[in-house]
């Protein structure tokens, strides 16, 4: 009896004259919040790694997305497909036809991915070493580049390259029409240009002879493609014409006919960008 009175004591010596709180042991002051709880979660679930997450402030996020998708080896190509079970047609690369389809492959081995590597390359005035591997490129790019506004300007071309072989990839296995080769390094030029103007207001670089050169060519080369397609709209419409003549006009108007030739024109030249 007495050893249960010198513990009631003794219990009693904790309690304090304030209100009843909770405390959230986990944190060092006691108190609950959601970041902390989620630290918590995610040092004892998710995997740790020595990879540096990546982030280049320059291009969208829907490109950053996709790069570090990538470089975890995260992207659905066939042969991930293929070793999560799912019934596919062919392993194959769909540009090439020749090797299995992986990350490696399609940035890197593929001739299409080979052949734009070279020019932006030569774009850059850069020898880029062959490598297959998208965080080498990085730090390589990070390494052997010493201006600061230039590093960032070549390693948002970089994303910018990746990201267009993908979308390269998939229009060549889902859309119609399909991207052509000769497209991919125009939008590369495009894209980066646009972004690194609209992005980036320090990014003088960009705005050197050479590269702007070579986006202006793009352009032209764009607005001759455009005219190409006007006048195969105004081909088009003068033998829709002489059809109507022919059978006297019956279920033909012209003017719809051809405006909405027109638009489809215009609307497979503008599918690839943005």
């Amino acid at each position: 009896m007495a050893f249960g009175l010198g513990n009631g004591i003794g219990l009693c010596g904790r309690f304090v004259d304030k209100d009843d709180s909770w405390v959230w042991k986990l944190s060092k002051d006691g108190g609950y919040s959601v970041k902390c709880a989620r630290q918590i979660i995610d040092n004892s679930l998710l995997a740790t790694g020595q990879q540096v997450t990546r982030w280049c402030r320059i291009v969208p996020a829907k490109v950053n997305i996709m790069c570090w998708r990538a470089i975890q080896n995260r992207l659905p190509t066939r042969s991930q497909l293929a070793v999560k079970g799912i019934d596919i047609p062919s392993v194959l690369c769909p540009s090439c036809l020749v090797a299995i389809e992986d990350v490696q492959h399609v940035f890197f081995k593929c001739d299409v991915a080979v052949e734009v590597w070279k020019k932006v390359a030569s774009w850059l005035d850069l020898q880029i070493p062959a490598i297959d591997d998208i965080s080498m490129l990085l730090d390589w790019a990070e390494a052997s580049i010493s201006d600061a506004k230039k590093r960032k300007v070549v390693g948002a071309i970089i994303y910018t390259t990746i990201w267009m072989l993908w979308r390269f990839r998939n229009s060549i296995v889902f859309q119609d029409p399909k991207m052509k080769k000769s497209h991919i390094y125009d939008n590369i030029v495009i894209h980066s240009f646009d972004w690194c103007m609209n992005r980036c207001s320090k990014c003088g670089f960009l705005c050197s002879f050479e590269v702007l050169s070579s986006f202006l060519w793009i352009r032209v080369t764009l607005i001759l493609r455009f005219i190409k397609s006007f006048r195969l709209c105004m081909s088009c419409h003068l033998e829709l014409i002489s059809i109507s003549d022919s059978v006297g006009g019956v279920g033909y108007d012209m003017k719809n006919t051809w405006i909405m030739m027109f638009q489809n024109q215009i609307r497979n030249r503008q599918k690839f960008h943005y």
